[in-house]
């Protein structure tokens, strides 16, 4: 049951939507609510009321794709870990509702990079779920936007095959991470310019194997020399999935020059070396 859409944007109170909520657990509905917010920071508010919360930043282009994963981060942090959060992506073309961005200039759908890159920073910042998101008017079925419909497709295919990646558990580790030029360190979300995150595999499958993985995702339009310290100590290769090669490391720190936008995942990591 969707109860309601952006009410932070609408101004609808918590109170309210909680009661829209109780209102359809009290006559018996057996299907999970849920709602969608625009900014992340108000799910202090509303983020535990509906049994799935959802959140949708449209970023293309007229903000900086950073953007997005921080209110998925904002969000995950409010909300009870046990509950669903889904990043909504978008997937389409804001030139078809420029009067939704008055003042806006050179608006267009995403690229194919942006798509994986938000996909894998849904990821990366706690997200369970994904949502493609396209106005109606935008006919990509129809192929009104071949390019992005044929991106989407294809992202969404990769997302199915690493399905065991996209359920993995999220676990903490000493993390210690440096990047070559100081300058570019923080995205323009003042995060890290490169987002990576530790993930457990309990079950694998054909694609991925059960162990753990180290996600990381460049947020930006640049190029990062980016240095990650390993869980433990490793005297084995550490694999790149999907890119069949190793990554360059001293059985400690691994480092990587990342492309603008690019995603890359380490593993299944090395058991520990031996003391």
């Amino acid at each position: 049951w969707y109860l309601i859409d952006e009410p932070d944007m609408q101004r609808v109170s918590p109170s309210m939507v909680e009661e829209a909520h109780n209102t359809l657990k009290r006559v018996g509905a057996t299907k999970p609510t849920s709602l969608v917010l625009y900014k992340g920071d108000e799910s202090q508010w509303y983020g535990n009321i509906a049994d799935i919360t959802m959140v949708d930043r449209y970023p293309v282009p007229w903000l900086p794709l950073a953007n997005f994963s921080q209110h998925i981060h904002k969000t995950r942090l409010a909300t009870d870990p046990a509950r669903p959060v889904i990043a909504v992506i978008q997937s389409f073309d804001w030139s078809a509702h420029q009067s939704l961005l008055p003042g806006e200039k050179n608006l267009r759908p995403p690229t194919e990079y942006e798509l994986r890159n938000m996909t894998y920073s849904a990821l990366a910042r706690g997200a369970n779920g994904i949502f493609f998101y396209s106005y109606a008017d935008m006919l990509l079925k129809d192929r009104k936007y071949p390019e992005l419909w044929a991106a989407l497709k294809r992202v969404v295919k990769e997302v199915r095959q690493r399905d065991a990646l996209f359920k993995a558990e999220h676990v903490w580790w000493p993390k210690a991470h440096h990047f070559e030029n100081q300058d570019t360190r923080f995205n323009a979300a003042l995060e890290a310019s490169v987002q990576s995150v530790l993930l457990h595999v309990k079950s694998g499958d054909q694609a991925i194997s059960k162990g753990h993985y180290i996600l990381a995702v460049n947020t930006t339009p640049l190029f990062h020399t980016y240095r990650f310290r390993l869980p433990w100590n490793v005297s084995d290769p550490v694999p790149l999935i999907f890119e069949n090669r190793f990554a360059n490391t001293d059985g400690s720190w691994v480092v990587e020059r990342f492309e603008p936008f690019s995603v890359h995942i380490y593993g299944p990591l090395p058991l520990s070396k031996s003391p």
